[in-house]
C-alpha cells in the first residue's frame, strides 16, 4: 500500500475513531499507528499475540483496536465498496447455482462433510465412487 492509500485512509476514519483524551500515565494510541496494526493483522495474518509483540501493546488493546478500526472502515466504506444484492440479484444467482450444479433452490454451498453412515437393514446400498461411505452436505 502506498503512503498515499494509507493517508486517504487515515483521513476517512481518522474524525470517528480519534482519541484525543491523554491521561498522566499515556498518551493515546495515534490513528496512524491503529491503522497500520490493523492493516498488518489483515493482511498477514499474524496472530493477536504476535501483534500485541510486534507493536508494543496489551492483547486485549490490539483485539480493541482491531474490532473499532474494522467496524470504522466497514461504515465508512459499505456503501462504496459492498453494494448488497437486490432480489432479482439473488434469484439469478440462485439459477446459475442451480444449473450448474443442479441443485435448486440454494444460492450457494460453503463445505460439505463425509460421515459414515450405516444402511438400513433390506436397504440398498449407494455406493460413492468419491468415498466408500455416505455423506451429507
Amino acid at each position: 500500500m502506498s503512503a498515499t492509500h494509507f493517508e486517504v485512509l487515515v483521513q476517512l476514519v481518522g474524525p470517528s475513531i480519534e482519541r484525543t483524551r491523554e491521561t498522566i500515565a499515556r498518551r493515546p494510541i495515534s490513528v496512524g499507528e491503529r491503522l497500520a496494526l490493523t492493516l498488518r493483522y489483515v493482511v498477514s495474518g499474524d496472530s493477536m499475540v504476535s501483534l500485541s509483540y510486534q507493536f508494543r501493546m496489551g492483547k486485549s488493546t490490539v483485539s480493541n483496536i482491531i474490532f473499532e478500526i474494522c467496524t470504522a472502515l466497514w461504515n465508512k466504506l459499505r456503501a462504496s465498496v459492498l453494494e448488497l444484492p437486490t432480489t432479482e440479484d439473488w434469484k439469478g444467482i440462485g439459477k446459475g447455482f442451480e444449473s450448474q450444479w443442479n441443485f435448486p433452490n440454494c444460492i450457494g454451498a460453503i463445505d460439505g462433510k463425509h460421515i459414515p453412515i450405516q444402511a438400513p437393514a433390506g436397504a440398498a446400498m449407494v455406493l460413492n465412487i468419491i468415498i466408500t461411505k455416505d455423506f451429507i452436505v
